[in-house]
């Protein structure tokens, strides 16, 4: 079924938990996990049990062999799920993998390859020595031996903060969605998108406004002179 007639059916009878599975199965179809996932939690709110193989969608790889489970969403009772918004603009959903809990939006990157388990890397500055030339004399001061680690900001996942762009909205508003040890993810409620600090690295660094990811999935885009014939 069409996600756009799903919808209208839910929409029609919200509190009918087989009209939300059909239009989360629906969502699926089109690519749209996050908004499936939450028609799916508020079936189960209406009493329906989830089938295993409708829960299986809802398991991310990253990396490989490391699988992530979606967690409940806090959901408005009735709320129904836009059937336009794709993942990495979806409010709210995040995914655990034991103890670590990681925004979707994030998670949809590339796994970080730089870092330790904890998401830290040697430091730059002294290679790990724990001492760095001084600024301002020829001799050394004291540096942390280890920081967090500049690709993924302690995530674990790659945080692509050289693209640009950040869409047409202006992002008057931001409110908070999730944060980890040294980052907090923030959000804009009228676009969708994400917005990501991590202490001392960067401050409010914008997902991509085309692709929406932090780990931007967009094609590189060609120089004028490599068009020229």
């Amino acid at each position: 079924m069409d996600p756009r007639q799903a919808r209208d059916e839910v929409v029609h009878a919200p509190g009918d938990p087989e009209r939300r599975l059909v239009y989360a199965r629906a969502l699926l179809e089109a690519g749209h996990r996050a908004a499936a996932w939450h028609e799916v939690m508020q079936a189960e709110r209406l009493g329906v049990a989830i089938a295993d193989d409708l829960r299986q969608p809802f398991v991310v790889e990253n990396p490989p062999g490391t699988c992530w489970t979606f967690l409940p969403l806090h959901l408005e009772e009735g709320a129904v799920a836009p059937c336009h918004v794709p993942d990495p603009r979806f409010p709210g959903v995040v995914a655990a993998c034991g103890e670590r809990h990681l925004p979707l939006v994030i998670l949809l990157g590339r796994p970080c390859a730089r870092c330790d388990a904890d998401g830290s890397m040697v430091c730059d500055q002294c290679g790990g020595t724990g001492w760095r030339s001084a600024f301002l004399s020829d001799g050394e001061v004291p540096c942390p031996e280890r920081t967090t680690c500049t690709s993924c900001g302690g995530t674990k996942v790659v945080v692509n903060t050289s693209h640009g762009g950040t869409g047409d909205c202006l992002h008057v508003q931001l409110v908070p969605e999730a944060d980890g040890p040294g980052w907090e993810m923030l959000r804009c409620p009228r676009c969708g998108l994400g917005a990501l600090t991590c202490w001392p690295l960067w401050k409010q660094a914008w997902a991509c406004g085309v692709c929406g990811l932090f780990d931007c999935a967009c094609p590189p885009v060609e120089s004028p002179a490599s068009q020229r014939v």
